[in-house]
Protein backbone atom coordinates (compact mmCIF):
# COMPACT_ATOMS: atom_id res chain seq x y z
CA UNK A 1 0.00 0.00 0.00
CA UNK A 2 3.02 2.06 0.65
CA UNK A 3 4.39 1.39 -2.56
CA UNK A 4 0.98 1.99 -4.05
CA UNK A 5 0.02 5.77 -2.68
CA UNK A 6 3.77 6.33 -3.34
CA UNK A 7 3.72 6.41 -6.79
CA UNK A 8 -0.13 7.37 -7.27
CA UNK A 9 1.39 10.57 -5.98
CA UNK A 10 3.68 11.09 -7.93
CA UNK A 11 2.05 10.49 -10.65
CA UNK A 12 -0.66 12.58 -9.79
CA UNK A 13 1.71 15.40 -9.06
CA UNK A 14 2.62 15.65 -12.76
CA UNK A 15 6.33 16.96 -11.37
CA UNK A 16 9.58 16.38 -13.08
CA UNK A 17 12.40 15.38 -10.84
CA UNK A 18 9.64 14.52 -7.96
CA UNK A 19 10.60 13.23 -4.12
CA UNK A 20 7.55 11.90 -2.40
CA UNK A 21 7.59 12.22 1.35
CA UNK A 22 6.62 9.72 4.23
CA UNK A 23 2.69 9.61 4.60
CA UNK A 24 1.02 10.82 7.36
CA UNK A 25 -1.40 8.04 8.00
CA UNK A 26 -5.01 8.24 9.21
CA UNK A 27 -6.96 5.89 10.60
CA UNK A 28 -8.87 3.16 8.52
CA UNK A 29 -11.78 5.60 9.42
CA UNK A 30 -10.65 7.84 7.14
CA UNK A 31 -8.19 6.33 5.24
CA UNK A 32 -6.41 8.56 3.62
CA UNK A 33 -2.97 9.23 3.38
CA UNK A 34 -1.14 12.56 3.19
CA UNK A 35 2.07 13.10 1.19
CA UNK A 36 4.35 15.85 0.59
CA UNK A 37 5.49 16.20 -3.24
CA UNK A 38 7.91 18.07 -4.48
CA UNK A 39 9.77 18.31 -7.68
CA UNK A 40 10.08 20.91 -10.75
CA UNK A 41 7.28 22.47 -13.21
CA UNK A 42 7.09 21.07 -16.26
CA UNK A 43 5.45 24.41 -17.87
CA UNK A 44 7.96 25.22 -19.96
CA UNK A 45 6.60 29.23 -18.60
CA UNK A 46 7.42 27.78 -14.90
CA UNK A 47 11.15 28.02 -16.16
CA UNK A 48 12.12 25.46 -14.03
CA UNK A 49 10.39 26.39 -10.59
CA UNK A 50 10.54 24.19 -7.33
CA UNK A 51 6.49 23.38 -6.39
CA UNK A 52 5.57 21.36 -3.44
CA UNK A 53 2.38 19.63 -3.31
CA UNK A 54 -0.11 18.11 -0.71
CA UNK A 55 -0.78 14.91 -2.06
CA UNK A 56 -4.60 12.76 -0.45
CA UNK A 57 -4.29 9.02 -1.39
CA UNK A 58 -7.39 7.31 -0.40
CA UNK A 59 -6.33 3.83 0.05
CA UNK A 60 -10.08 2.30 -0.09
CA UNK A 61 -10.75 3.81 -3.62
CA UNK A 62 -7.61 4.37 -4.93
CA UNK A 63 -8.16 7.66 -5.74
CA UNK A 64 -5.52 10.61 -5.05
CA UNK A 65 -6.13 14.53 -5.69
CA UNK A 66 -2.78 16.46 -5.03
CA UNK A 67 -2.84 20.65 -4.31
CA UNK A 68 -0.32 23.30 -4.68
CA UNK A 69 0.79 24.38 -1.32
CA UNK A 70 2.69 27.29 -0.15
CA UNK A 71 6.45 25.73 0.99
CA UNK A 72 6.08 27.89 4.04
CA UNK A 73 3.21 25.90 5.23
CA UNK A 74 4.69 22.33 4.70
CA UNK A 75 8.19 23.76 6.44
CA UNK A 76 5.89 24.20 8.96
CA UNK A 77 4.13 21.26 9.44
CA UNK A 78 7.21 19.41 8.93
CA UNK A 79 8.82 21.45 12.01
CA UNK A 80 6.06 19.27 14.20
CA UNK A 81 7.42 15.85 12.46
CA UNK A 82 8.60 13.87 15.97
CA UNK A 83 12.03 13.40 16.06
CA UNK A 84 13.68 10.10 15.43
CA UNK A 85 17.70 11.34 16.39
CA UNK A 86 18.95 10.30 19.83
CA UNK A 87 16.53 7.22 20.48
CA UNK A 88 17.48 3.35 20.30
CA UNK A 89 15.55 1.51 18.04
CA UNK A 90 15.11 -1.94 18.57
CA UNK A 91 13.94 -4.04 15.78
CA UNK A 92 10.43 -6.17 15.72
CA UNK A 93 11.22 -7.65 12.20
CA UNK A 94 13.39 -8.26 9.23
CA UNK A 95 12.74 -8.53 6.14
CA UNK A 96 9.60 -9.87 7.15
CA UNK A 97 10.63 -12.94 9.14
CA UNK A 98 10.76 -11.25 12.37
CA UNK A 99 13.57 -11.79 14.94
CA UNK A 100 14.90 -14.42 16.75
CA UNK A 101 13.86 -14.42 20.23
CA UNK A 102 15.82 -12.55 23.03
CA UNK A 103 18.53 -11.38 20.21
CA UNK A 104 18.68 -7.46 20.07
CA UNK A 105 19.30 -5.65 16.43
CA UNK A 106 19.30 -2.10 17.35
CA UNK A 107 19.56 1.12 15.26
CA UNK A 108 20.27 5.35 16.54
CA UNK A 109 20.37 8.17 14.74
CA UNK A 110 22.74 10.47 16.13
CA UNK A 111 22.29 14.68 15.59
CA UNK A 112 25.73 15.06 13.84
CA UNK A 113 24.95 12.84 11.50
CA UNK A 114 25.77 9.15 12.67
CA UNK A 115 24.49 6.08 13.01
CA UNK A 116 24.84 2.94 14.93
CA UNK A 117 23.60 0.24 16.98
CA UNK A 118 23.83 -3.61 17.19
CA UNK A 119 23.35 -5.83 14.04
CA UNK A 120 22.36 -8.99 16.48
CA UNK A 121 25.98 -10.09 17.40
CA UNK A 122 28.43 -7.24 16.23
CA UNK A 123 28.07 -3.53 16.91
CA UNK A 124 28.01 -1.55 13.29
CA UNK A 125 28.60 2.65 12.73
CA UNK A 126 28.72 4.57 9.74
CA UNK A 127 27.02 8.25 8.69
CA UNK A 128 23.37 8.57 7.14
CA UNK A 129 21.79 11.77 5.54
CA UNK A 130 17.23 12.65 5.78
CA UNK A 131 15.86 14.53 3.35
CA UNK A 132 11.79 14.41 3.97
CA UNK A 133 11.88 10.41 4.37
CA UNK A 134 14.26 9.70 1.77
CA UNK A 135 17.41 8.29 3.48
CA UNK A 136 20.91 8.31 2.29
CA UNK A 137 24.52 7.02 3.74
CA UNK A 138 26.98 8.76 3.31
CA UNK A 139 29.82 6.54 4.46
CA UNK A 140 29.93 2.61 4.12
CA UNK A 141 28.42 0.46 7.63
CA UNK A 142 31.22 -0.59 9.44
CA UNK A 143 30.73 -3.25 11.92
CA UNK A 144 33.18 -5.60 14.27
CA UNK A 145 34.37 -8.76 13.75
CA UNK A 146 33.17 -10.87 16.58
CA UNK A 147 31.80 -14.16 16.44
CA UNK A 148 28.71 -15.73 17.30
CA UNK A 149 26.08 -18.83 17.21
CA UNK A 150 25.47 -19.41 12.86
CA UNK A 151 21.72 -18.03 13.48
CA UNK A 152 22.59 -14.87 15.07
CA UNK A 153 24.88 -14.20 12.20
CA UNK A 154 22.67 -15.53 9.76
CA UNK A 155 20.35 -12.46 10.75
CA UNK A 156 22.85 -10.24 11.32
CA UNK A 157 23.60 -10.84 7.58
CA UNK A 158 19.86 -9.82 6.84
CA UNK A 159 19.55 -6.89 8.83
CA UNK A 160 22.98 -5.16 7.64
CA UNK A 161 22.04 -6.06 3.68
CA UNK A 162 18.51 -4.71 4.16
CA UNK A 163 19.35 -1.65 6.06
CA UNK A 164 22.53 -0.97 4.21
CA UNK A 165 20.19 -0.94 1.14
CA UNK A 166 17.16 0.93 2.82
CA UNK A 167 16.49 4.52 1.16
CA UNK A 168 12.95 5.15 2.64
CA UNK A 169 12.44 5.82 5.84
CA UNK A 170 8.75 6.46 7.67
CA UNK A 171 7.52 7.29 10.82
CA UNK A 172 4.40 5.47 11.58
CA UNK A 173 1.09 6.24 13.69
CA UNK A 174 1.81 3.29 15.90
CA UNK A 175 5.46 4.22 16.87
CA UNK A 176 6.96 2.23 14.55
CA UNK A 177 9.66 3.35 12.18
CA UNK A 178 10.06 1.92 9.24
CA UNK A 179 12.91 1.73 6.34
CA UNK A 180 12.18 0.20 3.08
CA UNK A 181 14.51 -0.52 0.33
CA UNK A 182 13.62 -0.11 -3.21
CA UNK A 183 12.68 -3.66 -3.97
CA UNK A 184 10.43 -3.68 -0.56
CA UNK A 185 12.23 -5.51 1.70
CA UNK A 186 11.97 -3.73 5.65
CA UNK A 187 12.87 -2.96 9.07
CA UNK A 188 11.01 -2.58 11.36
CA UNK A 189 12.17 -0.79 15.03
CA UNK A 190 9.90 0.39 17.99
CA UNK A 191 11.80 3.36 20.62
CA UNK A 192 13.74 1.60 23.31
CA UNK A 193 14.95 4.53 24.94
CA UNK A 194 16.11 8.02 25.00
CA UNK A 195 19.68 8.19 24.94
CA UNK A 196 19.95 12.06 25.50
CA UNK A 197 17.44 15.06 24.33
CA UNK A 198 16.74 16.48 21.07
CA UNK A 199 15.93 19.67 19.72
CA UNK A 200 15.78 19.45 15.99
CA UNK A 201 13.62 16.92 14.54
CA UNK A 202 15.92 14.30 11.79
CA UNK A 203 12.79 13.89 9.25
CA UNK A 204 12.94 17.62 8.38
CA UNK A 205 16.85 17.19 7.34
Amino acid sequence: MDAKSRSACTHASGLDASRVGAPIRFSDTIGIDVRVVTGIAPQPQMNGTSVTMLCAFDRRAGKTEVVEAPADAVLSALRATPSIEGIIWRAEDIGGGGIIDRSRATLTFEADGRISGSASCNDYSGSYALDRGALSFTSALVATQKACVPSLMDQEQRFLAVLGAARQIELLPTGALLLSTPEGKSLRFFPERPVKPTVTPALEN
